[in-house]
């Protein structure tokens, strides 16, 4: 298993909880984001990449913030990110910058 499945399956996990612990079922979730309830698991079980309105809407729809889902945040460094295949060289101090900002963003979102 590659990192974005492992991502993928610890974001569709961390939807899981904090639905069980708002004590939301699948139905409810899928109805409000006009998918089918087995969308829904799929997304919870890791088989199903939501995109970023999607994630948005969860996160709206339970209450918290997108980076409360997201696995692994406070971890992320961007040295360790690689933005399609390439390497974040030291050159591209903009691309750093700008990463660096949007994950502060998605820290203080909490």
């Amino acid at each position: 298993m590659n990192s974005e499945e492992q991502f993928y399956i610890e974001l569709g996990a961390k939807i899981a909880s904090i639905r069980n612990d708002k004590n939301i079922n699948q139905e409810v979730l899928a109805e409000f984001l006009k998918l089918s309830r087995s969308s829904v698991a799929n997304i919870e079980k890791g088989r199903q990449r939501p995109g970023i309105i999607t994630l948005a809407l969860i996160a709206n729809f339970l209450k918290v913030g997108v980076s409360d889902l997201i696995p692994g945040i406070n971890k992320i460094d961007i040295s360790d990110l690689r933005l399609r295949g390439a390497d974040i060289q030291e050159e591209d101090h903009a691309q750093k910058e700008s990463l660096n900002n949007f994950l502060q963003a998605l820290r203080r979102d909490k």
